[in-house]
């Protein structure tokens, strides 16, 4: 059963899209090195979900394969190189929230409100 990682951003005033644009580059390079991970994408909430969005202006959603994949995805070279230089993360950051999801193929198992 595939996992979803799902982590929310609240940003720092006047962070740039050009480090927007880093970050991202920098997030989805881990895609093809870390194994069972199958995909990564990172994007603002939708203008309509803005107002539920209590304050996360960022997201990232990372599929992995397996639940046993998370451990290995946390601990790997290519995400520690993306989460620990933490003086640019900090730069960019004001909160961020996290956590991991199982997804049946007929449908969510769980589900954020």
């Amino acid at each position: 059963m595939p996992v979803y990682h799902i982590v929310l951003f609240r940003l720092k005033q006047g962070v740039t899209p050009a480090q927007l644009a880093n970050w991202t580059k920098i997030s989805q390079a881990m895609v093809g090195q870390i194994p069972g991970l199958r995909s990564l994408k990172t994007n603002p909430p939708l203008p309509i979900s803005v107002p539920r969005a209590k304050g996360f202006d960022m997201g990232l959603v990372a599929v992995l394969d397996k639940k046993e994949d998370v451990a290995v995805y946390a601990a790997h070279p290519a995400h520690l190189e993306y989460v620990f230089p933490l003086p640019f993360l900090f730069s960019l950051l004001l909160d961020l929230f996290w956590g991991e999801y199982g997804c049946a193929d007929f449908g969510w198992i769980g589900f954020i409100s």
